[in-house]
C-alpha cells in the first residue's frame, strides 16, 4: 500500500491554502483547514494543528481509494501523489472516471489529466487548471516498456484505427513503431 509523500503532501497545501475558519469553495462547498469539507458548518473555526490532523485522515482516506487501482498500474510514488492530490480535490468517482475504473493506459490518464475537473459550477477556474498542469507535471514520464504498450494494445486499451494512432501519439509513442511492434507479436502468436 502506498502512502503520500512529503512532496505529495506540499503539492496539496499549496493549491489548498490553509484557513482556520470555515469557507464555501469555488463550488460552494463549506471548507476549512487544508481543503478539508467534512462535517464543516458556517462560522467553524479551527486551530493550526486540527487543520493538519484533518489533512493526515483526509490524505489516509483518499490515499485508499487510489491505491485500489496500484494494481492496474504498480504505480510509482509521484504518479501516486499525483492521483491523490487529484482524489482529494475531485473525489473518487472522478477519479475513477478519469482511470477508467483501471482500463486506461497510464500515459493516457496523464495525457487527460489536465482537461479534467477544472471547472466550478460550470465555469474553468484558472487555479483547477494550474493545479491539474502541477499533477501531470508531477507524474512525469508514464510511458511504458514496448512489450507492455504492445499487451495494452492488443487488449484494446488504445482503441482501434484514428482512434489509436491519436491515442498512442498523445501518450508520447511512435504510432508507426508501435504498430509494427504489435503485427509482429500477433504474427508470432
Amino acid at each position: 500500500m502506498h502512502k503520500i509523500s512529503q512532496k505529495g503532501i506540499e503539492l496539496i497545501t499549496s493549491f489548498e491554502g490553509c484557513r482556520l475558519t470555515a469557507y464555501q469553495d469555488a463550488g460552494g462547498v463549506w471548507t476549512i483547514g487544508y481543503g478539508h469539507t467534512k462535517g464543516v458548518t458556517p462560522g467553524q473555526t479551527i486551530t493550526k494543528q486540527q487543520a493538519q490532523l484533518y489533512l493526515i485522515n483526509d490524505m489516509a482516506n483518499h490515499e485508499k481509494y487510489v491505491n485500489l487501482y496500484d494494481k492496474y498500474y504498480h504505480f510509482n510514488q509521484n504518479q501516486f501523489d499525483a492521483l491523490v492530490s487529484f482524489c482529494y480535490n475531485c473525489g473518487p468517482g472522478n477519479l475513477a472516471k478519469l482511470l477508467d475504473k483501471g482500463n486506461k493506459p497510464i500515459e493516457l490518464v496523464k495525457a487527460d489529466l489536465p482537461n479534467t475537473c477544472i471547472k466550478a459550477k460550470g465555469k474553468v477556474l484558472n487555479g483547477l487548471i494550474r493545479r491539474r498542469k502541477a499533477e501531470a507535471e508531477l507524474m512525469g514520464d508514464c510511458r511504458q516498456d514496448m512489450e507492455f504498450v504492445v499487451a495494452d494494445v492488443i487488449a484494446g486499451l488504445y482503441g482501434t484505427g484514428e482512434t489509436r494512432k491519436r491515442k498512442l501519439t498523445d501518450a508520447g509513442y511512435d504510432y508507426a513503431e508501435v504498430q509494427a511492434a504489435v503485427n509482429e507479436k500477433l504474427k508470432k502468436s
